[in-house]
C-alpha cells in the first residue's frame, strides 16, 4: 500500500511539471508489474463470520477447516469471557464448490449448541497490498 502512496505522489509531481508521457508510461508499467504479480484482482472474497459461546471454540474451528477442506483462512478471532467470534476469508470458488454438499455450512454450524450467528459477507477489492 505504501508503495501505491508513492507512486501517486511521483505521478502527480509529473503531471504538475507538465511531463505526462512519463505520468502515463509509468502508470502502465507499474499497472502491469502488479497484474503479473498477482496483486490486481477481481476476485471476490468471501468473509464467514461466526459468533458464538466461547466453549464452541473448538468444535467451531473443526466443522469450518473440515467442511472447506483447510482453505478457510483465519483472519481474526474475537474473545470475551463469555463469546467468540471468528471472521474468515474464502475463495467464491472455495466457497462455490460447497454447493453441492447436502447441508450448508450454516446449517452445520447452527447445529452445535450455542451459535449466537453466522454471517455470510461477498468482498471485494481489486487493488490489494
Amino acid at each position: 500500500m505504501i508503495r501505491l502512496i508513492f507512486w501517486a505522489i511521483i505521478v502527480g509531481i509529473c503531471c504538475g511539471v507538465g511531463d505526462y508521457l512519463v505520468a502515463s508510461v509509468g502508470t502502465i508499467v507499474v499497472f502491469i508489474i502488479l497484474l503479473i504479480l498477482g496483486r490486481v484482482r477481481n476476485e471476490n472474497r468471501i468473509l464467514l463470520i461466526i459468533k458464538a459461546a466461547r466453549n464452541n471454540e473448538t468444535a467451531i474451528e473443526k466443522v469450518v477447516f473440515d467442511y472447506f477442506h483447510n482453505k478457510a483462512l483465519l483472519r481474526v478471532k474475537n474473545t470475551s469471557p463469555e463469546s467468540i467470534e471468528f471472521i474468515y476469508e474464502l475463495s467464491r470458488r472455495t466457497y462455490e464448490i460447497t454447493y453441492k454438499k447436502e447441508k450448508s455450512i450454516t446449517q452445520l454450524l447452527y447445529e452445535l449448541d450455542h451459535v449466537d450467528y453466522v454471517n455470510i459477507v461477498t468482498q471485494n477489492d481489486e487493488i490489494s497490498g
